[in-house]
């Protein structure tokens, strides 16, 4: 997986092994957001990423979630959320 900026739009994106094929992982519509380091779960069924967005309440400050994306449901939900930045860098065989 990786992180891709298309029309102004950040996205998080896969690959077939070869290269010839790519679908969209994640729905992003809003230019606003950033979706960076991508990390597929250990079963390749899930990937984790990074959002970044402007606070609602002060948009001179970011908010930063840790957000899972279940490839089969299509489910997207954020399980972690800070005004620190951070970088995700993997996960643990368990």
């Amino acid at each position: 997986a990786y992180s891709a900026t298309v029309d102004g739009i950040s996205n998080i994106w896969a690959a077939s092994v070869e290269g010839s094929s790519q679908i969209e992982v994640s729905d992003n519509t809003d230019p606003k957001r950033s979706y960076t380091n991508p990390v597929w779960t250990p079963g390749g069924k899930q990937v984790v990423f990074v959002a970044e967005f402007p606070s609602i309440s002060d948009p001179k400050v970011s908010v930063f979630q840790l957000v899972i994306k279940d490839l089969e449901s299509g489910e997207q939900k954020a399980v972690f959320e800070t005004s620190d930045k951070f970088r995700f860098l993997g996960l643990g065989p368990n």
